[in-house]
């Protein structure tokens, strides 16, 4: 293999990697973004599951009964 070859593969592989390590800083940025918006979203379901709660417990539901044709 001569040195021109050599330098030919040697620059291919250095934009490859260029080209890979820009590629991983666009999936880490995704992936933190994906990560805040997933605790943004835990936030409000938790939020909404106590505002149902508080909801239905101060609306004090009749309890349960069995219909009568069940019998015991």
């Amino acid at each position: 293999m001569n040195p021109q070859d050599l330098s030919g593969r040697i620059d291919r592989i250095e934009a490859s990697l260029a080209h890979l390590d820009r590629l991983m800083e666009q999936l880490n940025d995704a992936l933190v973004e994906q990560g805040r918006h997933l605790i943004r979203l835990q936030k409000r379901v938790d939020q909404l599951a106590e505002s149902l709660e508080a909801r239905d417990a101060a609306s004090n539901p009749m309890p349960i009964e069995r219909p009568p044709h069940y019998g015991r």
